[in-house]
């Protein structure tokens, strides 16, 4: 801890108010319920311009705790512009930005104090635990970084746990106000990521702590939910984040490090899963430049953080790394399995790549399914024959064309081949169904099946089965199984 200088208060924690009324109070009580003690920590409520009663519940906090609540009413001038008041009217050792619908455990202020009390020497930065309700219930899938415990993270080494949300972040406040919120900004989102990336430039340190957790509220209409109903969502946003990230790294380090890459590339999955874009967004020549834009910004991304991404399809990490490249990749058979990698990194093998299955017909005497399988344009082969084992018996199943694709931004990236096939039990009590691709080197077991919405099964229950005629169907990721 900074025990040079004093502060007014330990904590500011800076809110920035619009319209949210019906849960505002709540959040509010939640930091006054805090352990540490609430007198030690100012609230800087900005009331950017709200045309509910927003604005009326600030005066009543301020009115009721006069020494360490503030009000400022402002214009509607956006979420940074809020943060941006706040924060020079701040006057704490750390800052924080709880949003006014959300909640906070009542240790959490008392835990991040202690903390920094033992490790402030070392970062400007810490981390609680995110916990979503509302719309959305459950940890955040960045809480991985919590799985150790209380620590210090060198992001140079675990670039992938990197931090993105300002509201569940403390940071020393002179480092805030020395390198962060220094103008208003107008992009779409990601606005908490690029002041952290500026701190994390100069000290790339970060503190976990898991007691206490903020309860960050999922709603039906959050701006996440609309926001690529909105220009900014694409070329400036592009402009905006991700291309600034890559040149202010540069010129602070000349490089893009790693914990910057995964930032960015977290962003992007979000844009690479928009098959369709919403009518008459784009032109077609500004779908191009967007395309060739988000496609340049890659060829910063190294593979291993491309493939570490989870919230992106094999599909989608395979078409980045050729367009990256600028070429297929190379192909290697080992222990019976396609590899595909650049220079042996940005590893991937065709098992992993899905088999979908959509529509099943399950009698007595034979079962009939219906599904997809992709053509990977950018691997540089044939499309892979479709073979089904039906007890290591092979099968041959009928193949069609599907005039579905699989897009990114109105560009096709994968086409679907239909298959369909039926196998007869010939009076056995048991039938296994696997999967394979006939290749030039041997036959490939896939082991990633999908089911489709209408298939009578799916892989996300458990004791999932299918009764009919007699025969139970079930089925898992490698193979489905019928018996009697």
């Amino acid at each position: 801890m900074d025990g040079q200088r004093e502060f007014p208060f330990e904590f500011s924690v800076v809110m920035a108010v619009y319209n949210v009324e019906p849960f505002l109070r709540e959040a509010v009580d939640s930091l006054i319920a805090q352990n540490f003690g609430f007198e030690k920590i100012q609230l800087i409520m900005v009331d950017d311009g709200s045309t509910d009663g927003s604005g009326a519940i600030c005066d009543e906090y301020a009115e009721r705790y006069p020494d360490n609540v503030m009000v400022i009413h402002k214009e509607n001038g956006g979420l940074s512009s809020a943060r941006n008041v706040g924060v020079r009217a701040s006057s704490g050792r750390y800052l924080n930005f709880f949003d006014p619908d959300d909640l906070l455990d009542n240790q959490v202020f008392s835990s991040v104090h202690d903390f920094f009390a033992n490790h402030g020497h070392e970062v400007d930065v810490v981390s609680i635990p995110l916990m979503m309700f509302g719309a959305v219930r459950g940890p955040h899938p960045s809480n991985s970084k919590f799985s150790k415990g209380n620590r210090v993270i060198d992001l140079e080494v675990e670039w992938w746990s990197f931090q993105m949300s300002l509201a569940s972040a403390f940071i020393k406040a002179d480092i805030a106000k020395e390198y962060c919120f220094k103008e208003d900004l107008t992009m779409a989102c990601a606005e908490d990521s690029k002041e952290l990336i500026k701190i994390f430039i100069r000290n790339p340190k970060l503190g976990v702590v898991r007691q206490g957790k903020y309860r960050y509220r999922k709603r039906a209409d959050s701006l996440v939910g609309s926001v690529k109903e909105k220009s900014l969502w694409y070329m400036p946003y592009l402009k905006d984040y991700c291309r600034w990230a890559i040149e202010y790294s540069i010129e602070q380090i000349g490089c893009v490090p790693k914990n910057v890459q995964y930032t960015i590339m977290y962003d992007l999955q979000w844009k690479l899963r928009q098959g369709r874009l919403p009518e008459n967004m784009l032109t077609e020549e500004e779908c191009c430049a967007y395309r060739a834009e988000i496609n340049s910004i890659l060829k910063y991304i190294d593979d291993d953080v491309v493939m570490h991404q989870k919230n992106i399809w094999m599909e989608h990490k395979a078409y980045i790394l050729t367009n990256k490249h600028g070429r297929c990749p190379e192909k290697f058979w080992i222990d019976n399995r396609l590899l595909f990698a650049y220079q042996n990194i940005g590893r991937f093998s065709l098992e992993n790549f899905p088999i979908t299955l959509e529509f099943v017909t399950l009698t007595k005497e034979n079962i009939t399914i219906e599904g997809w399988i992709p053509h990977y344009l950018y691997l540089d082969t044939d499309s892979p024959d479709l073979i089904v084992k039906a007890n290591g018996i092979e099968i041959v199943p009928e193949l069609f064309d599907r005039p579905e694709k699989i897009l990114f931004a109105e560009e096709e990236i994968v086409a679907r081949k239909g298959f369909r096939f039926t196998v007869s039990f010939n009076n056995l009590e048991r039938v296994c169904l696997r999967f394979y691709c006939k290749t030039i080197f041997g036959d490939v077991w896939i082991k990633r099946l999908r089911y489709g919405k209408y298939f009578a099964i799916n892989d996300q229950l458990h004791s999932n089965y299918y009764w009919k005629d007699g025969r139970k169907l079930t089925g898992n990721k490698v193979q489905l199984n019928i018996v009697a």
